[in-house]
């Protein structure tokens, strides 16, 4: 028996230490609610632990960018919807236009209709906005390689060429007007590119506010030098040609009584455009759609030039005639080498004249009006093509080229010259602004996840009436073109309503997603940190109990040194 040291005090006095400890450790997790409260209560457990908290997080914050998303696209589609209301509602315009018991008057009223629509399209498109985002005017694909292949192609050749046919061939140069040139999305097979203005001059009748848009669905690949498309492979329709096209429009608008062109003699515009580059190719194609032959050459020539402009490809190709058949009647016929540009000259320097006017003056008063020549075409245009015009060699009947000119053959390749000098400036007659490639909100990225990476592509749409292809509409000189422009339109934006709407079941299905991974993280979660309180209460129960045994033992250790001081007295 020793008194020194009590080792059965020290015993109980450290199981009780033991107790105390667990103790204060289950009222910690029954107080907290939490089996983790330090990282000394399980490390491991701590640090899986975290990286869970990381994830539930960031998906409830995802969750919410998803919703911020669903709610951004129901902005758009719902201003979409109101304008294919709009679109809807200008073709029914188009079709009532095109019907012949409407007098001019009549579709001059319907047309001032038309531009209210296009005015309140372009005003919704301008400021459905997001969080002060603008959803529906930003020009697609902008910031692309393709968009920067169209520029190239025009800086380095395709505008200066066409500027320079028509300044050799049809003497027309334009007055350093502004020229903006606008890029679009589109779509394949549209309106290609179009040249619109937004006045015109009182005095004279020239066009100003001059827009060169280009589709850009149309124009790529846009290859150089001659700018490859969709349709240069079947048809010969490279986009050099397309913007010797449009551009002859610009200039005859800064040259002439434009507006009394547009609003009475569409097939001398087109025509004469159509001209600059050849159209054999077409004109051969719909002679064979129109019966081929005798039939279909016939089809051509009978084809209404003097009534409203269709605008399909039939009345395109009988322009063309009309414009070759007219430049030969000039050369052959009235001893004048310059054959169209001899009309095109009169109307440049006698800008407030007419056609009328022109075709007068021009043919010595053989032809009294565009009425004279349109019934001379009428009669005479089936055997012109078929004694004249050569529609199986590879030129295309440009003006200038062997068919119409004897000059060299200039085959759909080669008839705007393959000549590269890019330049910032290539116009001379005209102060031409290109979009910018920078800057552009073309698309919005989603974050739909809680890791980097997570993320979603909103493509943005330019929605604006220019973009649709319907802001040059007329109803007045073409109605029936008009109503193929809306179904371009109404096309363009059910496709973006369309993309919108599956953007949307997308963003629904990762919200949900979302939801149910952080519900099932959460729980996870909970299981490594969370207290069970059943089980901490039996801890503390427990505890309790061997707390009150230690301290019992400790007195009964404190007490057994007593019994050496019996064993003394007993001595």
């Amino acid at each position: 028996m020793r008194i020194n040291t009590n080792i059965s005090g020290i015993n109980a006095w450290r199981v009780n230490s033991i107790n105390q400890l667990s103790f204060q450790k289950s009222i910690q997790r029954l107080s907290s609610g939490k089996k983790i409260n330090t990282a000394a209560d399980d490390a491991a457990g701590l640090s899986i632990s975290e990286k869970m908290r990381v994830q539930i997080r960031g998906l409830h914050q995802a969750s919410r960018n998803i919703q911020d998303a669903i709610s951004l696209v129901q902005t758009a589609e719902g201003a979409l919807n109101e304008i294919h209301s709009l679109l809807q509602r200008g073709r029914e315009l188009s079709v009532q236009a095109a019907n012949g018991t409407q007098t001019n008057d009549d579709r001059q009223k319907l047309q001032d209709e038309v531009s209210q629509i296009m005015s309140e399209i372009d005003r919704i498109a301008n400021n459905t906005q997001f969080n002060t985002i603008n959803l529906l005017n930003n020009p697609s694909g902008l910031d692309s390689a393709e968009a920067e292949q169209i520029i190239l192609g025009l800086k380095t050749s395709w505008l200066q060429q066409a500027e320079k046919l028509v300044r050799d061939y049809y003497g027309l140069e334009a007055d350093n007007a502004r020229l903006e040139i606008e890029i679009v999305e589109g779509s394949p097979g549209g309106t290609l590119a179009y040249v619109s203005c937004t006045a015109y001059e009182t005095a004279t009748g020239k066009i100003v506010g001059l827009k060169l848009t280009i589709e850009k669905s149309d124009f790529v690949p846009g290859t150089l030098p001659d700018g490859e498309n969709w349709l240069s492979a079947a048809t010969g329709m490279y986009n050099d040609r397309i913007i010797a096209h449009e551009i002859t429009h610009a200039i005859m608008g800064r040259n002439m009584n434009f507006v009394h062109l547009s609003q009475n003699y569409t097939w001398f515009i087109e025509g004469t455009a159509e001209f600059i580059h050849g159209a054999d190719a077409r004109l051969a194609s719909d002679i064979a759609a129109s019966g081929g032959g005798a039939a279909g050459r016939a089809a051509v020539a009978g084809v209404n030039l003097s009534g409203p402009w269709n605008g399909d490809s039939l009345y395109y190709s009988a322009a063309y005639a009309a414009v070759r058949y007219l430049h030969h009647k000039i050369k052959t016929d009235f001893g004048k080498t310059d054959g169209i540009k001899e009309v095109m000259i009169y109307l440049r320097d006698n800008v407030k004249s007419t056609l009328d006017e022109a075709l007068q003056a021009v043919s010595g008063n053989v032809y009294g009006s565009v009425s004279d020549f349109l019934a001379d075409f009428a009669a005479n245009g089936a055997g012109f093509i078929n004694n004249h015009m050569n529609l199986t060699n590879e030129d295309t009947g440009a003006i200038g080229g062997a068919d119409a000119d004897g000059g060299d053959s200039r085959d759909a390749s080669t008839v705007v010259p393959n000549v590269s000098n890019y330049t910032d400036n290539p116009l001379v007659g005209f102060d031409e602004v290109f979009p910018s490639l920078t800057g552009q909100l073309s698309k919005l990225i989603m974050h739909v996840g809680p890791n980097s990476g997570n993320t979603l592509c909103i493509e943005l749409a330019d929605m604006r009436s220019g973009s649709l292809g319907v802001s040059s509409v007329n109803l007045v000189t073409e109605p029936s073109e008009a109503i193929e422009k809306f179904d371009t339109g109404i096309d363009i934006v059910s496709g973006v309503r369309s993309r919108l709407g599956a953007i949307q079941n997308r963003l629904e299905h990762a919200l949900s997603i979302s939801n149910i991974n952080a519900e099932n993280t959460t729980s996870s979660e909970s299981r490594i940190r969370d207290a069970d309180c059943a089980k901490e209460m039996m801890s503390v129960t427990r505890s309790r109990i061997l707390m009150q045994a230690s301290m019992a033992m400790m007195s009964q250790a404190r007490s057994q040194p007593e019994t050496v001081l019996h064993l003394l007295r007993a001595s």
